[in-house]
């Protein structure tokens, strides 16, 4: 063979080499989704692509009410899951869409006086805060919570989407800083005593007499934080004026009656006798728990009260207001019966989504935040009775007597006037 010709043949075949390289490359190059699964709150858009081939594909949601996509971009709609599909020939690529509903970093937080924490709300904008007690705890736009006084408050931000999320503040007294000891001369060696256990530090005091409590709030163990009155019998109790607000106060004491002069940290209400809690002290908040019981707010006091869900399923509250009840929230359902001293100032009362169903009857005027649909029974003194709701299906039934105005909680527009009838609740339209 000439070299000219063997010349041409080598020419030839590292051709046939180089395209058979090029087309095991493009074989290689796999055809995929370049995300397989992807999560977003609503209004959020992520992009996808099929990778691997020049055709174009077919996008397809489905469920578009959860995540719509078109030419590959994805829009969160609202919660759920969808899978988006692209089909490319005959063959068909996939990703998983997770859409979660807006909520906050976190819904408890525990910030010592004076420090600061930052609480975000994931999947839509803040359009507004507050807290339900400034002198506890503040909060700007941006989430950031201070710590004022020792107590607990709600902090509640509204997003742009109009709804409102809460986040419950318990601010604790900051430990205080020991200074470093005087360094000291090295004494002389001498044989290490022989080791002692370590006690277990007691964090919880029980009390079953007025001679056992007395002791314990007197009581100069540092680790102390909760006094629990526990008594089955018939029994008297009653608290000193005194600060104690690094203490937890629990009652669980269904026969007992207690009076109360003190300022605690919160007081919990488990087990109470039907004749009584009397609160004489002012700025505390009480949780109510117990299955029945009643809470007398005397004169001259204050109190925050909750009813929250313990032992019992619907706790029933006999509240007596002869002083000032600063907030009244039901976190869980509940029968409650408002009654006492006749004033012009209303109650603010906040049933909350988890409230549903509650009943609420009453003697003295209320401001009704509805976040949840509650029956109200308006007595004689409670006919000056208001409600706002963010959602009309929350527009509360109303017996008894007088009228109710509804306003929207987010335009102050007024959207019903509910009047009470005795034998059924009647909803006048006032507005279009």
């Amino acid at each position: 063979m000439s070299k000219k010709m063997w010349k041409k043949l080598s020419t030839l075949l590292l051709m046939v080499v180089m395209v058979l390289t090029m087309s095991l490359s493009v074989q290689a190059a796999a055809v995929k989704m370049n995300k397989a699964k992807a999560t977003l709150y609503p209004g959020q858009k992520v992009t996808l692509k099929v990778t691997g081939t020049s055709k174009k594909a077919k996008w397809s949601s489905s469920n578009a009410k959860v995540a719509k996509v078109s030419k590959g971009k994805v829009t969160a709609v609202k919660k759920g899951k969808a899978t988006i599909k692209a089909k490319v020939g005959k063959k068909t690529y996939t990703c998983k869409i997770t859409v979660k509903a807006p909520a906050l970093s976190q819904k408890k937080l525990n910030v010592t006086v004076g420090s600061k924490a930052t609480v975000k709300l994931n999947g839509t904008k803040i359009k507004s805060v507050s807290s339900s007690n400034k002198k506890v705890a503040t909060v700007t736009k941006k989430g950031v919570i201070t710590g004022k006084k020792t107590g607990k408050c709600t902090v509640t931000f509204k997003g742009a989407n109009g709804k409102s999320y809460k986040c419950t503040v318990t601010v604790n007294v900051a430990p205080t800083a020991t200074p470093a000891p005087t360094a000291t001369p090295v004494p002389t060696a001498t044989p290490a005593p022989t080791a002692t256990p370590t006690p277990t530090p007691i964090t919880q005091q029980v009390v079953s007499t007025q001679a056992e409590l007395n002791a314990a709030l007197a009581s100069s163990n540092p680790d102390l934080k909760e006094v629990v009155i526990e008594q089955s019998g018939a029994s008297s109790f009653e608290i000193p004026k005194e600060d104690k607000s690094d203490l937890t106060l629990v009652v669980n004491a269904p026969n007992g009656e207690v009076v109360n002069n003190g300022n605690f940290k919160e007081i919990v209400i488990k087990a109470i006798a039907s004749n009584t809690f009397i609160e004489k002290a002012t700025g505390n908040n009480i949780i109510f728990q117990a299955a029945t019981g009643r809470v007398a707010i005397d004169e001259g006091a204050s109190a925050n009260i909750e009813v929250n869900k313990g032992e019992s399923e619907a706790p029933k509250l006999d509240l007596v207001n002869n002083g000032t009840v600063s907030e009244l929230t039901l976190s869980t359902k509940a029968d409650v019966n408002v009654s006492g001293k006749i004033t012009a100032t209303a109650i603010p009362v906040t049933s909350t989504a988890s409230a549903g169903g509650s009943t609420i009857s009453t003697s003295q005027n209320l401001n009704l935040k509805a976040e949840s649909k509650v029956e109200l029974t308006l007595n004689a003194g409670a006919e000056n009775t208001t409600a706002t709701v963010s959602d009309a299906a929350n527009i509360p039934d109303v017996k008894g007597l007088g009228k109710v105005p509804v306003k929207d909680s987010d335009s102050g527009k007024l959207l019903d006037t509910v009047v009470a009838e005795k034998d059924e609740t009647v909803k006048v339209n006032t507005c279009d």
